[in-house]
């Protein structure tokens, strides 16, 4: 189910931990409304945009090989 209050519906939702000083690379994986999202967010002084998509990419396909679970909708962005 998703959350509702009054006639405002939740229809999804994003997790990114925060980037704390020398840590470049941060992952948030969320469970809501029988949906898995994995969102990824790094620091862009040391990791460029096309490098955090293949990370992202191989983590969740990682993640799809060791569950069977064979659709995710993955996240990436830079903070």
């Amino acid at each position: 189910g998703r959350f509702t209050v009054g006639d405002v519906r939740l229809d999804d939702v994003e997790f990114y931990p925060p980037l704390r000083p020398r840590i470049c690379v941060s992952i948030g994986i969320v469970s809501y409304a029988g949906q898995l999202r994995v969102c990824l967010q790094t620091d862009p002084r040391f990791i460029q945009e096309a490098d955090a998509a293949a990370l992202l990419e191989a983590y969740v396909a990682q993640i799809a090989a060791s569950t069977g679970i064979s659709s995710f909708e993955g996240r990436a962005t830079s903070g």
